[in-house]
C-alpha cells in the first residue's frame, strides 16, 4: 500500500487528481481495507474523482456512510453561504445583490464558471437570467474563508413588474 499525498502537491491546483483504490475484496481478505484511510486520502490528495474497484451494489451496501462522507468533500463544492437581495428592485437601478461563496470541497473548480441568478415567476417559468460575468468561481480556493461578491446586475427591459423567486446556478 502506498500513501504519499505530497506527490499530488505539484498537480492538484491545476489538474484533477483521480484516486484509484486497490481491489476491495482482496483488501478486505488480507485486512488492508480501511475506509477512513480512503476518506483521508481524498482529503490529503485533494481528489477530484475516486475509483472504486468493487461490485458497486456490494461496496455501497457495506460502505454507505463512507460513500456519503466522501461525497460531501470530493472535488469542488460551491456553496453560497449567504445571499442578500433587496425586497424591491427598479429596472433603472438593476438588481443589487451580495453573496458569500465558499468551496467546501477539497479540490479547486478547475473549469471555472460564472454565477447566474434566475428570476422565476409564479408559474415556475424563468423570466430572466442575470449572469455575473465579473466573478469566476475558479477563484474560490478549497477550504478558504468565504468570498463576498457584490454585484449590480442589469434587469432586462422587457421584464414585467411582479414578484419573482430567485434561483442560482453556476455555468
Amino acid at each position: 500500500l502506498h500513501y504519499v499525498p505530497h506527490l499530488a502537491r505539484p498537480f492538484w491546483s491545476d489538474r484533477p487528481v483521480i484516486l484509484e483504490m486497490g481491489h476491495y475484496d482482496h483488501a478486505k481478505r488480507v485486512g488492508a481495507w480501511g475506509g477512513e484511510r480512503y476518506l483521508q486520502a481524498v482529503r490529503d490528495y485533494r481528489a477530484s474523482y475516486v475509483s472504486v474497484h468493487a461490485m458497486p451494489p456490494t461496496f455501497l451496501a457495506e460502505n454507505r456512510d463512507l460513500v456519503d462522507r466522501i461525497n460531501r468533500v470530493l472535488g469542488y463544492r460551491l456553496l453560497p453561504e449567504s445571499v442578500a437581495l433587496p425586497e424591491r428592485a427598479r429596472r433603472a437601478d438593476g438588481l443589487a445583490l451580495s453573496a458569500a461563496w465558499r468551496n467546501v470541497g477539497v479540490a479547486p473548480c478547475l473549469p471555472g464558471g460564472r454565477v447566474a441568478w434566475h428570476l422565476v415567476d409564479g408559474a415556475g417559468a424563468t423570466a430572466a437570467t442575470l449572469v455575473d460575468d465579473g466573478f469566476d468561481v475558479r477563484s474560490l480556493a478549497p477550504g478558504a474563508p468565504p468570498t463576498v461578491r457584490e454585484a449590480r446586475l442589469a434587469l432586462p427591459p422587457d421584464l414585467a413588474p411582479g414578484r419573482y423567486a430567485v434561483r442560482v446556478s453556476v455555468g
